[in-house]
């Protein structure tokens, strides 16, 4: 994994030249306490960058060929793809008639260890009233392959999958002292949660474990992770997230919550 950057707030810290916003983690809060930045990055340039990278990843065919079971290797895997800021649309069409190749991207310099990637998705119904350009940035996807098999083994379509990432999503709350963030797919079925380094590491190191465990137990409880990525600005901002099913939607009503860690 990747080195962090530094200097980005302590928990609970003001900001003196931000207006008196706050700070949790490496979230920045604005006036109405609401997630505004994340490590500094703005934080709907950063969501939409991160969904977009997602889906021209997970829309390469090359990726999942040739077709076979999933072998120790895929969990070693490693997909890396430069993104100019200028290929990452405000608006996004995760529909199956958008998901077509773009050549005018910047997919010479994309690599995996298949070769060059195909473009990115037509993609056009995210951030519709966003005006902001983003920057240009580096984008990690580990073991791509081994999460395809995972998706499949509890029968998640990648056309239903993609159209789940490819819409808005909605930040929700995040009670914990961690500031890490999560958002909601629109569909209400999975979660991005922003990881700690050592919270990626840890998820990786336990896959294979994990992958046969849920394979042999499929009515588990535990969670169920759909993707490990790693956000890289030019500025030496890492951003890592997992994507996982929701298991309470928001229709369902809560009358009592707690809190479990582990010993």
């Amino acid at each position: 994994m990747d080195s962090d950057s530094r200097g980005t707030g302590d928990i609970g810290s003001s900001n003196p030249s931000g207006g008196g916003k706050q700070k949790v983690g490496h979230t920045t809060l604005n006036a109405n306490n609401e997630p505004q930045k994340f490590k500094k990055l703005e934080l709907e340039n950063l969501q939409r960058s991160i969904q977009h990278a997602i889906l021209r990843i997970i829309s390469n065919k090359e990726l999942y060929l040739p077709e076979r079971q999933m072998l120790m290797v895929d969990l070693q895997q490693v997909v890396i793809i430069n993104v100019n800021g200028s290929d990452v649309p405000r608006e996004i069409d995760s529909s199956p008639s958008g998901r077509t190749t773009s050549a005018a991207t910047s997919d010479r310099t994309d690599r995996s260890e298949g070769g060059v990637l195909a473009g990115a998705p037509s993609i056009s119904a995210l951030h519709r009233n966003s005006s902001t350009s983003v920057s240009s940035f580096r984008f990690k996807a580990y073991a791509p392959r081994a999460f395809d098999f995972f998706r499949k083994i509890y029968k998640v379509e990648l056309t239903d999958f993609m159209t789940s990432i490819g819409d808005r999503m909605k930040c929700i709350p995040n009670p914990g002292a961690s500031g890490s963030l999560f958002f909601i797919t629109g569909d209400d079925c999975f979660i991005m949660k922003t990881l700690q380094k050592k919270e990626a590491v840890f998820l990786l190191e336990l896959y294979p474990g994990y992958i046969l465990n849920l394979y042999q137990s499929p009515d588990t409880l535990l969670p169920k992770y759909f993707g490990c990525y790693c956000y890289q600005s030019t500025m030496g901002q890492n951003v890592r997230i997992a994507i996982m099913n929701n298991l309470i939607p928001r229709n369902v009503t809560l009358w009592k919550k707690y809190d479990l860690k582990g010993g």
